[in-house]
Order: C-alpha cells, then sequence, then structure tokens
C-alpha cells in the first residue's frame, strides 16, 4: 500500500497508529529528510542487519521490504513512478482535499498513480469545502465512471458558466441530487456520531 498524507500526520496518524494496531506490518516513511540511520534504524526493527551502504540503497531495500509507505504529496509529486516499479498494488489518499484542485501536478501524479492501482480509497473530513466542483479530483480517483475522467465534461455536464466575463460556474438546477447520488455509490460515509 501506499498512502499519500499531510506531513503532519505520516507520524502521528499512520505510523505510530500501525505500529501499535498492526504491528505486523511493515510501514516505512518516505521523505526527503530521511537520514541513513532512519534506514537503518527501521530495517533493524524488521531484523534486517545492513551495514555499510549507501544511504539510497537502504532507502530502496526499505521499500522494497515494506508492506505500507506513508509519504507527504510533495514528495510523492513526481516520484510516483518509483512506488509503480516496486509493485505496489492500493493508494489510499488521507486529506484528499490535498487532491481537489485537478490540474495541480500533485493531483495529477496521484490520479496517474491511482489509475494503475487495484484499490484505492480517500479519506477526508470535509470533501468540498467550497462547492461541488471539489468533489471530481477525490471522486475521479476512486471510481472514474462516477463522472468521467474529463473535469472539462464533468463541469460542463452539472454547472453552467456565468458571471462577470463568464469566469464563474454555478451548480446547473437539480444537479445536488444527481452528484450526491454518484458520490453515494461508491463511498462510504462515517459521521463522528458512529
Amino acid at each position: 500500500w501506499v498512502v499519500v498524507c499531510p506531513k503532519a500526520l505520516t507520524k502521528t496518524a499512520w505510523l505510530e497508529d500501525a505500529q501499535k494496531f498492526v504491528p505486523d506490518i511493515k510501514c516505512v516513511p518516505v521523505s526527503k529528510n530521511m537520514k541513513k540511520t532512519d534506514y537503518v534504524d527501521i530495517l533493524d526493527s524488521w531484523g534486517v542487519q545492513v551495514r555499510g551502504t549507501t544511504k539510497d540503497k537502504l532507502r530502496q531495500h526499505a521499500l522494497e521490504m515494506a508492506d505500507v509507505i506513508v509519504i507527504n504529496p510533495e514528495s510523492f509529486k513526481g516520484e510516483y513512478p518509483v512506488y509503480l516499479d516496486l509493485g505496489y498494488n492500493g493508494l489510499i489518499v488521507d486529506e484528499s482535499t490535498t487532491i481537489k484542485n485537478t490540474s495541480s501536478q500533485i493531483s495529477k501524479d496521484i490520479a496517474h498513480f491511482a489509475d494503475q492501482m487495484e484499490r484505492v480509497y480517500i479519506l477526508t473530513g470535509k470533501p468540498a469545502p467550497k462547492n461541488q466542483m471539489d468533489y471530481f479530483g477525490q471522486i475521479r480517483i476512486v471510481d472514474k465512471s462516477a463522472f468521467g475522467a474529463s473535469f472539462y465534461r464533468f463541469k460542463t455536464e452539472y454547472f453552467v458558466q456565468g458571471g462577470f466575463g463568464g469566469y464563474e460556474w454555478y451548480p446547473k438546477e437539480n444537479c445536488d441530487a444527481e452528484i450526491a447520488d454518484r458520490i453515494r455509490d461508491c463511498s462510504i460515509i462515517i459521521s463522528k456520531e458512529q
């Protein structure tokens, strides 16, 4: 599995919780700030004794052995082919609002990676903080059939252009229910009360 999450969640929400709840899973953080000693410590914790090699070789060895890698979106950007080559088959995007802007490089890279995965999950507290257009990038990586692969097609199907200079988009009448139905078909919603 590849977990893409904000840097602040890497240690506390993923690494520590994985160690606490599923200690048999080999979980490794991926960050440009990792030192050679960090990889030695991780490999040692897995019972692998490796000495006298480079940081890059230790990193590669840890990535090849890991069941789960945890990486922040900035570090993932442009690096995703490395993780495809390692044979990971699942993706979790925590705080999926980081991919709501479909034109950002991070969103494009995550979408391309997701297209190669057998399983994809997104996690978020509030998926559409501004408007319903924010759903597209997030739902597209989970189920391309929900809204299709084209943001432009989604936008013209559910929204109408208007405002000053035609630069604003407004929801078409009665599109709320259809968007909600398509999202419901590919999601599980859990409230704090549950």
